[in-house]
């Protein structure tokens, strides 16, 4: 079944339940506007059509412009529309891996064990230190890229969310300590 156009919606039925191949890599990509999409990533859909399934997710403020999105619709292994409607974290929780041009999804993704590929130099310029750590890499061509999603997959990485969860812990403890529950947490900087 080819899986672009009209196709897309009607296919897909209850939240996307038809999509979700077995034996495919599906890949999350949370889209930052036209500006910011990656030419290499159409080549990488394209290349990739017989083993990765692009779940792409529009930005809820910066959405793609519809002549981008009829080129993304295009091949055969993509979804536009159901994974801009579905909740984040219910995506997350069904996908192997997450690309991205410099979005803090990243840090989401961590909380359910998914790698991030970002695809900007923002993210190399804004998380230089974090870059080939806990899951989180950089790819700047369709062949770095796909090399990535295949070895990210292979090998599933622990994408531990110390960032999300230590904040957690930290706010947890100061309304603790606010509401005279407990003492105020210490603070490490």
């Amino acid at each position: 079944m080819t899986l672009n156009g009209p196709i897309h919606t009607e296919a897909l039925g209850a939240r996307g339940e038809g999509y979700y191949k077995d034996g495919k890599i599906h890949v999350l990509v949370s889209l930052q506007g036209d500006p910011f999409f990656p030419g290499f990533l159409l080549d990488a859909i394209f290349e990739s059509s017989n083993f990765v399934v692009w779940h792409l997710r529009d930005h809820p403020r910066l959405p793609i412009t519809k002549s981008l999105r009829r080129r993304i619709l295009q091949c055969e292994n993509t979804e536009l529309e159901e994974s801009t409607s579905t909740a984040l974290y219910e995506l997350l929780s069904r996908v192997d891996i997450h690309v991205t041009g410099f979005s803090t999804v990243a840090f989401e993704a961590q909380v359910f064990n998914v790698p991030t590929v970002f695809t900007h130099v923002n993210a190399v310029l804004g998380h230089s230190s974090l870059i080939g750590l806990n899951g989180l890499n950089y790819a700047d061509s369709a062949a770095e890229l796909l090399k990535l999603v295949k070895r990210l997959n292979d090998s599933r990485p622990l994408a531990e969310s110390v960032y999300i969860i230590s904040d957690l812990e930290l706010s947890t403890a100061v309304l603790d300590a606010l509401v005279g529950n407990s003492n105020p947490p210490e603070m490490g900087y």
